[in-house]
């Protein structure tokens, strides 16, 4: 208890004096292997997570933070952000609807449980019909945004992605694959009605 408890404060002083906040989370790390309940050392974990973006490692932290804690809406509430996340983030789709399936066996009316779980079965039920050229080009615009994003922070990555991507279009013909673009844009000016 209190060797957790000194190095909850050297953890604090790494991360908030020293800015060093990968031996932080190896400091919050050890507390939480010490204390596997410590809650202060578990939201430090996945707040500091959550600000880097390492989204498996903050999926690990809250799928053992479910695993302590004892009150069932909580425990709903995390695994609800395992599951979003393993959707959204990691796209684990089979660890998405056991993330989703494990708040329904905790019976607490989760409403939207039930609709991201009917969401991801209509997803898997539509995948074939996907285009591949179209699902490329959306991965590829998701790469830019989160690669402009991470690595160069101060660029507008939003206008970074349309710019590359009405370039890509214009050279490389993306229409001839299938992929719509705008459509029919109607040149000059409307007509005026009296």
């Amino acid at each position: 208890q209190e060797q957790a408890q000194v190095r909850l404060e050297i953890a604090e002083i790494q991360e908030q004096h020293l800015g060093d906040r990968v031996g932080a989370a190896m400091t919050y790390s050890e507390v939480v292997d010490m204390q596997p309940d410590s809650n202060q050392a578990l939201q430090a974990l996945e707040r500091l997570f959550l600000e880097e973006q390492e989204w498996a490692r903050l999926t690990e932290v809250l799928v053992h933070r479910a695993g302590v804690t004892t009150d069932a809406r909580t425990r709903a509430t995390l695994w609800q952000q395992v599951g979003v996340l393993r959707r959204d983030r990691l796209a684990d789709v089979e660890g998405a609807i056991a993330a989703f399936q494990s708040i329904l066996e905790l019976k607490v009316g989760r409403d939207d449980t039930v609709d991201a779980l009917q969401n991801l079965l209509a997803l898997i039920h539509h995948l074939p019909e996907t285009s591949l050229a179209t699902l490329a080009v959306g991965a590829a615009m998701l790469v830019i945004l989160v690669g402009t994003e991470r690595f160069v922070p101060r660029a507008p990555a939003a206008l970074v992605a349309i710019a590359l991507g009405i370039a890509a279009s214009g050279l490389l013909g993306l229409q001839s694959f299938g992929i719509e673009t705008v459509g029919h844009i109607p040149q000059g000016l409307p007509s005026f009605t009296a």
